[in-house]
């Protein structure tokens, strides 16, 4: 099998990028997040064959997994998900239109209350990284 059609090969692009991970306790979904200047991008691994990714407005009121407005998203399996919005261009000074969230959208309700945040660790930092990201664990109950 081509190593990028495996789902490790693309966390491990994810951990490169310093994405934030969001673990359940007691599932197995996995939330991942990465923070810019006014958005979110957001990615939800529910199974190899069903995940979600979108960009969403960034606010202290809001929440990553709930959001109420997205600038786009992508459903389907997973690989192809996590390649779909890592090829997100940077976000811009101009905010792109919004679109309310679809119908059919939805975030497993387990990914936001418990949960563990959990930074991904990095050894150094890769060269010419200007991602902004707060480095800290979080225990949500």
């Amino acid at each position: 099998m081509d190593s990028t059609q495996d789902i490790d090969y693309w966390l491990d692009r994810l951990r490169e990028r310093r994405w934030l991970l969001h673990f359940h306790e007691r599932r197995s979904e996995i939330g991942a997040v990465l923070t810019w200047p006014g958005v979110w991008d957001v990615l939800v691994l529910v199974a190899e064959q069903h995940s979600l990714a979108y960009r969403t407005p960034r606010a202290p009121d809001l929440d990553p997994f709930d959001p109420e407005y997205i600038v786009d998203c992508y459903a389907g399996p997973a690989v192809w998900t996590i390649r779909w919005i890592m090829t997100l261009p940077p976000p811009g000074p101009v905010f792109p239109p919004l679109r309310p969230v679809p119908a059919d959208f939805s975030i497993p309700r387990n990914l936001r209350r418990p949960t563990i945040i959990r930074p991904i660790r990095h050894r150094t930092p890769p060269e010419g990284d200007d991602f902004p990201h707060e480095q800290r664990e979080l225990r949500l109950s």
